[in-house]
């Protein structure tokens, strides 16, 4: 009688555990075919024609080809920029006929390369301070200082640094234009300058319909140097001992050289 109830039980127990297991599949199931299905009903798809960037000796600029697809009406807002990093902006000033540096400000989190395109101006899309928190446009880059300064100061500092990214080309104040190629199709171009620092980069892409953000995708883009320089960046970062001294070894042979060359004439 006993034996007759532990095979009962165990067999109980095996089709308990075989519906379970059948269960977890189904749940299982379930979810992964709810995650397809939602990919299917994303809004908005991107992708980029180069998610790399490579940097060399030769290298004179480029382009890289955004496209996507939207599967409901709105227009587009394209934001290129990174990497973030803390510059230092200083105001000098005439003192005993001298030209000297008399107040610094440093700026946190500033992108070293800033590009926008838009189907559509901006203002248009979004109201300020949607245009702020999103920071689209230049105007509305937030910039964080380091210490406390007066508005007025921030200001005047801030328009400087944006003058100065500006006329090196890392911050673009042309709006670049998204074309769409059907109702739904679109695609922009956005031109890299050749002296674009390396680091990594992040493309956001909005969807605004009726001035409200529907989808926002980012993708991200790597720029990086190749070849020779490469190489010597490498060296000089993890060998800086040894590239000063080959630095310094270097420069006293060609004074060297050119001292001879000199004495000859």
């Amino acid at each position: 009688m006993f034996a007759v109830m532990i095979i009962i039980n165990l067999r109980w127990l095996k089709r308990f555990w075989l519906t379970g297991l059948v269960g977890m599949f189904c749940v299982c199931l379930m979810s992964v075919d709810s995650k397809f299905v939602f990919a299917l009903n994303e809004p908005l798809h991107i992708d980029i024609s180069s998610k790399q960037i490579e940097i060399d000796s030769t290298f004179s600029g480029t382009s890289i080809l955004l496209f996507g697809a939207k599967d409901r009406p709105g227009d587009i807002i394209v934001i290129f920029r990174g990497p973030n990093k803390e510059m230092i902006m200083r105001r000098k000033e005439r003192k005993f006929g001298i030209w000297v540096n008399h107040e610094a400000i440093n700026f946190k989190n500033v992108p070293q390369f800033y590009a926008l395109a838009a189907s559509k101006k901006p203002e248009l899309l979004l109201e300020n301070k949607e245009l702020l928190k999103y920071e689209v446009g230049l105007n509305n880059l937030a910039f964080d200082a380091a210490r406390e300064i007066k508005d007025k100061n921030f200001k005047e500092f801030k328009t400087a640094l944006l003058r100065v990214q500006t006329a090196q080309d890392l911050f673009s104040s042309n709006l670049g234009q998204v074309n769409f190629i059907d109702d739904n199709l679109f695609r922009v171009t956005i031109d890299i300058p050749n002296n674009i620092p390396t680091g990594n980069y992040l493309i956001d892409t909005l969807l605004i319909s009726n001035g409200e953000l529907i989808s926002k995708k980012i993708t991200p883009l790597e720029v990086k140097k190749s070849g020779f320089s490469d190489q010597i960046w490498n060296f000089a970062n993890f060998n800086s001992e040894i590239y000063a001294f080959i630095a310094l070894f270097l420069s006293l042979i060609v004074g060297w050289l050119g001292s001879l060359a000199f004495r000859k004439l």
